[in-house]
């Protein structure tokens, strides 16, 4: 029964599941940006993203309660506001 709803029994298994062209270019788009996801790049970052998570934390502690107890946060400006970009 699973095998019919997730329709397992129907697929070839000598077939790719992507075309080549689709894979070929993933590896293509991949490769440049690897290097941002290795341990080591990850690892220098984790510093200055303790910094933008405190600093964070610290306007979301500082920001007034509504009545229900609640913070309202825009993070999207919060998070720009943190990136240096305003």
């Amino acid at each position: 029964m699973l095998e019919l709803l997730s329709k397992v029994a129907d697929t070839p298994k000598h077939l790719p599941s992507y075309p080549k062209e689709a894979t070929d270019q993933h590896k293509r788009l991949r490769r440049p940006i690897a290097p941002a996801f290795s341990v080591k790049y990850l690892a220098n970052v984790e510093p200055q993203m303790l910094q933008v998570y405190s600093s964070l934390e610290r306007k979301i502690l500082a920001t007034p309660k509504d009545a229900q107890g609640y913070v309202k946060v825009d993070m999207f400006e919060s998070l720009h506001i943190l990136s240096g970009l305003r």
